[in-house]
């Protein structure tokens, strides 16, 4: 196991992952809501192709970046919060797993019902269906997106809300603006307690 960054990160391509799955996923919300009003059907072709392969990518990062953290390990609970606070934090994290699991199928499901996936790779010349808003498959895909947005709200006020206060969380993911004085208090107890109990002169200096 890599343990370069295990202490008090994750590991730099855990890190990579994350924030370009990030950037991906800020970029196919408001595509999927302004596909609903796109009439053009040359660029709602284009919008819906760039959607879905979007997912794709997606989908792959996300695999990966799950395989990489069991790889490579994660930092250790975050500091000052209480039990009920990091079981409230990890079933947040398994719920964007789990709804971002849910789209994936969902949209795929959909794909394959509507004779989209064969439209999209050019296999047929079918327009797109007008009616994809009757698939089962789209109304769930419609409903998990909104739990997702919701999720992904919490996560990051809870993320910002930590940092203002706390510090630690945004260094785990490779970006340092700074610390609290409860974080690097936190810290320095990994940093100073070993180099402490090696220098035989540490009691002298305090006078014992």
């Amino acid at each position: 196991m890599n343990t370069e960054w295990t202490r008090d990160a994750y590991s730099r391509r855990v890190q990579v992952l994350h924030w370009l799955s990030a950037a991906l996923i800020l970029t196919m919300i408001p595509l999927g809501f302004c596909m609903q009003r796109i009439e053009s059907q040359p660029l709602e072709f284009f919008a819906l192709r760039l959607h879905v392969l979007l997912g794709v990518v997606v989908l792959v990062l996300t695999l990966l970046r799950l395989i990489w953290r069991w790889v490579d390990g994660s930092p250790g609970p975050l500091p000052g919060l209480s039990p009920l606070h990091l079981r409230i934090v990890g079933g947040t994290h398994a719920l964007l797993y789990l709804v971002l699991a849910g789209l994936s199928i969902s949209g795929l499901v959909l794909l394959m019902q509507s004779g989209l996936a064969a439209i999209l790779l050019g296999l047929s010349t079918d327009p797109i269906p007008a009616n994809l808003s009757e698939y089962l498959p789209r109304q769930a895909h419609a409903v998990e997106v909104r739990v997702y947005i919701a999720l992904l709200v919490a996560h990051v006020g809870g993320v910002v809300v930590h940092e203002l206060t706390r510090g630690e969380v945004l260094f785990r993911m490779g970006v340092q603006i700074g610390q609290t004085a409860e974080g690097r208090a936190w810290r320095s107890t990994f940093e100073t307690e070993a180099p402490a109990k090696c220098q035989p002169d540490a009691g002298a200096r305090w006078g014992s």
